[in-house]
């Protein structure tokens, strides 16, 4: 009796021991996992206040390159020599669309590489609100979705404003000024710790749920409908996501 009561006592205390062992280990994951997500958050936090400070940065030179030429009248052609000459990236451009003749057609300050011609039309690439709804210079970041640049075929971005130019017979005409940038120059500004997040991917979505940057894995052609091909949402769910995406920057 006396061995069995000692057998019984041991068992007792190994199981003991092994739970605390297991309930300390589970403790223990826990707490690194929550570490890594709030690293993660983290990161992802500052990766949002560099893309915000870019996109700011991107927008102010074209504000800048619109206020010009809102305050100096000038001929499409004008106001492409004028951005033309002030402009410093190669890998940027400058394009000008007319707004009024339903065509969104104008010129580039760098020349089609295949054709050798400026005429850019951004008739079936874009659509653009009403001039009349497009905030005034300095106020906000009006960018575009990716697409593919019409003068180079390279996934682009652009931000714009609205300026009037005067055509041939001095009449005064709404337009368009765009910077165009290359998408995978926005890419190069996020990066992330290789060793920790190999597979990480970024996608950057405006308020509609539009993608201005699309990870390779991020499906379908609008974010609010990728979200919902892979999740059971209400129609409450979905405009709750839709009501995040349109609010502030985040």
């Amino acid at each position: 009796m006396k061995k069995t009561g000692v057998l019984i006592t041991n068992i007792l205390i190994i199981a003991g021991i092994i739970l605390a062992v297991t309930l300390y280990t589970r403790a223990e994951q826990r707490s690194v996992y929550q570490t890594q997500v709030q690293a993660f958050e983290s990161m992802t936090a500052t990766m949002e206040q560099i893309t915000e400070n870019y996109l700011e940065s991107e927008q102010h030179i074209c504000d800048i390159w619109s206020h010009y030429i809102d305050t100096h009248p000038m001929t499409m052609e004008e106001a492409v020599a004028y951005i033309g000459a002030n402009h410093v990236l190669s890998y940027t451009s400058g394009h000008l669309i007319y707004l009024d003749d339903g065509t969104y057609s104008g010129l580039s300050t760098v020349q089609n590489s295949v054709t050798g011609s400026t005429a850019v039309t951004y008739q079936k690439i874009l659509s653009f609100p009403e001039y009349d709804r497009i905030a005034p210079i300095g106020q906000g970041v009006k960018v575009t979705r990716a697409y593919t640049n019409p003068i180079d075929g390279v996934q682009s971005i652009a931000f714009y404003n609205k300026v009037t130019l005067r055509d041939a017979n001095g009449n005064l005409r709404p337009a368009l000024v765009l910077r165009v940038i290359p998408a995978a120059s926005l890419e190069s500004k996020w990066v992330f710790p290789q060793e920790q997040y190999e597979d990480v991917e970024f996608s950057l979505v405006d308020r509609e749920g539009d993608y201005i940057i699309r990870g390779h894995s991020f499906k379908n052609a609008n974010f609010v409908e990728f979200v919902k091909s892979y999740n059971t949402m209400d129609a409450a769910a979905i405009e709750a996501l839709i009501a995040e995406l349109s609010g502030e920057t985040g």
